[in-house]
């Protein structure tokens, strides 16, 4: 079970927007990535959703890691995961 977080940070990044959006896991009370990628091309809005089963122990740390891992998703930084 997953509790979503009360914040949710919106960053623009390289043309994209990327909505970070914390769950908590409400037995260990950890907090894990989630997050909407954004974009428009051609007049036509596109979202892509992704989570990462890394934990943190704040909503704090979950949010700002969440739009770095966003942004290393745009940059094909991350192996398997892209906005393409």
């Amino acid at each position: 079970m997953s509790q979503w977080g009360h914040s949710m940070k919106s960053v623009v990044y390289e043309g994209y927007t990327i909505k970070s959006f914390p769950q908590q896991h409400l037995k260990s009370g950890q907090w894990k990535i989630s997050l909407d990628i954004f974009w428009e091309a051609h007049g036509v809005t596109t979202v892509k959703c992704f989570t990462a089963e890394t934990h943190y122990a704040t909503e704090e740390d979950a949010d700002l890691n969440g739009s770095t891992y966003g942004q290393d998703i745009i940059d094909g930084k991350v192996p398997g995961l892209s906005v393409d």
